[in-house]
């Protein structure tokens, strides 16, 4: 009964270090509910299964429980939580077997310390969770991964491989402390190993963590560049347009006197068409503030540049919306993504065009985005997100990817759907102002 009761006692400590090192490293995705129930059942689990007494099996269901656990209860991706399980199973088996071989060194003694009395195994399990909690606060100082985007390549994945040999390194280390009757030197050497492997997993982990870091400087390098770019174009189209509304001003005498003559004449039909084409001239027709947003006018002002350009008529209607509450690469992330995807399908149209629409709620909290383009088949959306034709999928510095983290960012939903008919695609995203 004492054993039982000890081991709960253990792994419900093991369960708070979790949660001290998880909650500060991601942004949980689920209430306190349903979090306390997956650390509840996780470590469970977890505990059952060390009474079987094999030590590769409970290493592995440490790190699957774990695993399982991160992605139900925070908002990251598989990469990044297989990452954190692989080093948290690395620091609780070298921080394990460390202090396993400290005390069998200092007792003098080549039986398992597990295998003495409780004194002594609570004296081992309280050094070995100390330890292991140390590892991981360091950890939670020297990274933060809650906030950076995890960009999948060689550098990333090359990384990843060193938790992996850590963890075979603890299986043959400790498949030779069993099978040897070792001395006491020997069992010192082995915590000098453990030391070492543990310093290098905590390097790796700020080699990971800096590479990330390189990546959102990049990027936000870009969205800099590509601001200054699209404020530079923005200011030669309101230039131009001043000067063309200007000229039609000038001539709108002219104008009048011409339709006054044809009406005079009874040429009906050949002043309405010079009416319409009037009307419909890009002075007229084209408004470069379409918002209240200084930065996304910005945005649209290229795109409004880049459908004349490829003859798509581009509609926007959000004049009286407030997006002030988003951050600049938020807005970038987000309106980029949505109108180079209605871009890319309606350019392949005929009659192509595009409506942007933006409106608030009547409380002020909630801004409904809707894109509606055309397009002559429905987009295929791989892992939520838009499969792109593009050769450069970093588009203006935000991938396709960043849609659904804005979302997330903003407690968003969205929905997607296809009109046969019309041949249209939608597009409807609802943000809330308060972030998470």
């Amino acid at each position: 009964m004492e054993r039982i009761i000890v081991y709960a006692i253990i792994y419900i400590v093991q369960g708070m270090i979790a949660y001290f090192y998880l909650s500060r490293m991601f942004v949980q995705r689920k209430n306190n509910r349903f979090a306390f129930l997956c650390y509840f059942f996780t470590y469970f689990v977890q505990y059952i299964t060390f009474f079987f007494n094999i030590v590769l099996l409970n290493v592995t269901m440490f790190l699957i429980m774990n695993f399982l656990l991160i992605l139900l209860c925070y908002k990251t991706n598989v990469f990044n939580a297989l990452f954190n399980s692989l080093i948290m199973t690395c620091f609780m088996s070298l921080s394990e077997y460390c202090i396993l071989n400290f005390i069998g060194g200092i007792i003098q003694t080549t039986t398992d310390v597990l295998d003495l009395g409780y004194p002594q195994i609570i004296i081992f399990f309280i050094s070995n969770k100390f330890l292991y909690w140390l590892l991981l606060y360091i950890v939670t100082k020297i990274t933060d991964f809650s906030n950076k985007k995890i960009i999948i390549d060689n550098s990333t994945i090359l990384l990843t491989l060193f938790p992996i040999f850590s963890f075979i390194m603890f299986i043959i280390l400790h498949i030779i402390n069993i099978s040897n009757s070792l001395t006491r030197v020997s069992e010192y050497l082995f915590v000098v190993i453990d030391f070492f492997l543990i310093l290098c997993n905590v390097f790796i982990i700020w080699l990971y963590d800096y590479n990330l870091s390189q990546h959102d400087m990049l990027t936000k390098l870009k969205l800099e560049h590509q601001h200054r770019k699209d404020a530079e174009n923005y200011d030669k189209l309101m230039t131009q347009h001043n000067e063309n509304q200007k000229i039609l001003i000038h001539d709108i005498k002219n104008h009048l006197q011409t339709i006054y003559s044809l009406n005079m004449d009874k040429n009906y039909k050949q002043a309405n068409s010079y009416l319409s084409n009037l009307l419909n001239a890009p002075v007229l027709t084209h408004t470069y503030e379409p918002t209240n947003s200084h930065n996304l006018n910005l945005l649209l002002s290229r795109y409004i540049k880049i459908c004349d350009d490829k003859n798509i008529t581009f509609n926007i209607n959000a004049r009286n919306t407030d997006i002030s509450y988003m951050k600049l690469e938020d807005v970038t992330a987000l309106f980029c993504n949505l109108i180079d995807n209605a871009i890319e399908a309606a350019e392949k149209t005929e009659h192509a065009h595009i409506s942007l629409h933006i409106q608030d709620s009547e409380n002020n909290t909630r801004t409904v985005i809707t894109v509606i383009n055309s397009s002559s088949q429905a987009p295929v959306i791989e892992n939520n997100h838009f499969r792109t034709l593009k050769p450069d999928p970093y588009m203006h510095g935000i991938g396709t990817y960043s849609l659904q983290r804005v979302i997330d960012k903003y407690n968003g939903d969205s929905e997607t759907y296809y009109l046969e008919d019309e041949k249209e695609f939608h597009t409807v995203i609802l943000l809330r102002h308060k972030e998470v």
